[in-house]
This record gives structure tokens, sequence and C-alpha cells, in this order.
């Protein structure tokens, strides 16, 4: 099976890890979250839920899955050459009471390890199978590969992006 490497989900992130943190323990990996503070920037490692929450001045940049634990003294960054291959970025996310961004998962490597295939692979797997999810997003189908959960786009604006709102995304009635 070919491995995707950009995947689009309209769902907020800490409902995407709900959803597939069995998944996530299944293959053992490991998720980060990149918060900006200033111009302070921290990488928390993410175990539950709650460490989602953000203090104040705090904002969610990107967050990580890996399939082997990263430690920056080691590693120095998830983009270097030798620890890319182990990671998966998530940009997006983000939600309001009223409005919801995509949630787009990068395979950052063109060569990545089996477990960031295998997570990828069954991932998708899980979206085309599962009626919690649709496909299709927008006219001309310039969104038409992009997946979203049927409960949490439910009266809400939606996004691809929350910097660039300039033209909501819609989902014909017919799909939902």
């Amino acid at each position: 099976m070919v491995t995707a490497s950009l995947i689009n989900i309209i769902i907020p992130l800490e409902i995407f890890f709900d959803e597939f943190n069995s998944l996530i323990n299944e293959l053992a990996m490991h998720v980060y979250i990149e918060t900006k503070a200033g111009k302070r920037i921290a990488l928390k490692k993410v175990s539950r839920r709650e460490d989602f929450l953000l203090k104040a001045g705090e904002r969610y940049s990107l967050a990580y899955i890996t399939s082997v634990e990263f430690l920056e003294e080691r590693d120095g960054d998830i983009f270097e050459d030798e620890f890319c291959v182990h990671a998966i970025e998530m940009r997006g996310g983000k939600s309001t009471p009223d409005e919801l961004e995509n949630l787009s998962l990068r395979v950052i490597s063109k060569t990545p390890d089996k477990n960031i295939k295998s997570f990828v692979n069954k991932l998708q797997q899980h979206l085309k199978k599962s009626d919690n999810y649709g496909v299709g997003v927008g006219s001309g189908g310039l969104y038409s590969k992009t997946f979203y959960n049927r409960e949490q786009i439910v009266g809400k604006t939606l996004w691809f992006d929350f910097e660039l709102k300039s033209n909501p995304l819609v989902i014909d009635a017919h799909q939902f």
C-alpha cells in the first residue's frame, strides 16, 4: 500500500488525539505539541488530553507524531535528516465554539520508517471506512480528498487555515 504524504482532516487537534489515541498507543507512537509564548518556543510531550491545555500567553504552533522518542539534546531538531524519517508534522486543528480549522498531517521524510508508514495507512483506512467521516470539501474539487468529522463540523464555520481566512470551506448537503 502506498503511504500518503499528506492527510487533511477537519477536526480539532484534541478530538483527533482522543479518537486516534488507541492507534497511537498500538504503534507505540509519541505525540508532541509545539507552543509559542512571545519569542519562546517549547516542545512538550503529550500523553493525555490535558497536555493540550495552553498556559496564559501561549499559543499552539504545531504538533508532531513520532515513531521514536524525540530528545532535543540527542536529536537536535525534528526536521534533521536522521530524525525526520520518524516524524509526522501536524499543522492546524484549532477550534473555537464557532469555527474549526483543517488539521493537516504531513509525513516529513520522503523515506519514512515502517512505523510512520503503518500509522498513516491505518489512519487513512479508518477515515475511509468510518461512518463518522465524510470526504470532499468545497467546490471545484480543490479539497476533494479532505476528510471531515461529521459531528465536529456541525454549526461551525470551516477554514483551511485560521491565518488565511479568505473563503470558508463548504460541505455540500448531499455529502453530509
